[in-house]
């Protein structure tokens, strides 16, 4: 029997799959990359994946994942390695990474060992998602509301619903107790200024403590932290570095001669984080007795010192507390506590 007919149409037909895989894998938007675990070879590389790492398929296919990786920084090839060993996979990873282009790139990579159909080879399959657009909007977006409230608006994008989650927390209010000053003094160009050395600082000392600003004013600040001993422990510890770190924020000439001053006022209390508004405009806020409280020892508290309320004095455990001038007669709160390093002064009303 003549097999040339059949036999040439049978590959017509595998070199016609060929190209409708290549096709096909071509039009994935994630990077796709094959790699055999033996021979360490390239075997598939696509056209996003071209696009995320800044090297041609024809520079990849065929190559060692060692010589591929030199022209893509932040590959912790090693752990990688390790993981397969182990447990024949890698993780959903968030990475860094630095392509062959110098530039700079988010994404998500997992890899997923299997066996070839002869079963006698083994291959890796790495799927690659580009994620620097979306971080770059929750980076961008979450400067001017707090990351929770972001998160929820990208869970629910259709949702227009007012919602509130309150929590208990370490509330933090800090502000300038002579803004008027500055105001009166300074071009609204300063003024700018002196709020973003004043909020860098803010975010700095926040994010060390692991809190986060809820809200802020002109001259002001809300600070929420996770309401335990030790957090409040090194607030105590850190605040005249905060205090000297503001105090270091360049006046202009109008201001020659001035010291920028602040106050805090601290007090474990329920935040209500209220997200409300409709479909023109949604709005944040936080609510509730802890940064109302907050608010009024900050008022209260002279420049320099932090008064903490009888909550908070609570948590200290063990600190020691010494009579001081009252409060304002009439305050929601009766007394207050001055802290001072290790110790805390209180502050009774009549």
């Amino acid at each position: 029997h003549d097999i040339a007919g059949p036999l040439q149409n049978a590959t017509a037909h595998v070199a016609e799959l060929e190209r409708l895989k290549a096709q096909v894998t071509d039009s994935i938007s994630s990077g796709v990359m094959l790699i055999d675990s033996e021979t360490r070879q390239v075997l598939l590389f696509n056209r996003s994946m071209e696009k995320l790492t800044g090297v041609s398929s024809g520079d990849a296919l065929g190559q060692s994942i060692d010589d591929l990786l030199h022209f893509v920084e932040g590959i912790p090839r090693d752990e990688f390695l390790q993981q397969l060993r182990l447990h024949g996979e890698v993780g959903l990873r968030k990475l860094e990474i630095k392509t062959a282009n110098n530039e700079m790139r988010t994404i998500f990579v997992r890899g997923q060992q299997f066996h070839f159909s002869d079963e006698k080879r083994r291959g890796t399959l790495f799927l690659v998602e580009d994620i620097t657009a979306h971080d770059r909007i929750v980076a961008s977006f979450s400067r001017y509301v707090p990351r929770s409230v972001f998160d929820r608006v990208l869970s629910r994008p259709d949702s227009v619903e007012a919602t509130t989650r309150s929590d208990e927390r370490l509330v933090v209010a800090i502000a300038f107790k002579n803004f008027d000053s500055l105001q009166q003094h300074t071009s609204p160009t300063e003024q700018t200024q002196i709020l973003s050395d004043f909020v860098n600082i803010l975010s700095r000392h926040s994010q060390t403590a692991g809190g986060m600003i809820k809200d802020l004013r002109p001259g002001g600040a809300l600070l929420a932290l996770p309401s335990m001993p030790t957090i409040i422990s090194k607030l105590v510890e850190s605040a005249q570095g905060l205090f000297d770190e503001i105090g270091k924020i360049p006046c202009p000439d109008g201001l020659a001669g001035m010291r920028l001053e602040a106050s805090i006022g601290i007090h474990v209390g329920i935040v209500h984080d209220c997200h409300f508004g409709g479909e023109r405009k949604m709005a944040f806020a936080a609510l509730g007795d802890g940064p109302r409280l907050a608010w009024s020892l900050q008022r209260t508290a002279e420049p320099g010192t932090i008064l903490a309320s009888p909550a908070v004095a609570d948590l200290l455990e063990g600190r020691a507390f010494y009579n001081s001038q009252p409060l304002a007669e009439g305050s929601e709160i009766t007394e207050g506590y001055v802290i001072v390093d290790d110790r805390a002064e209180t502050r009774q009303t009549r």
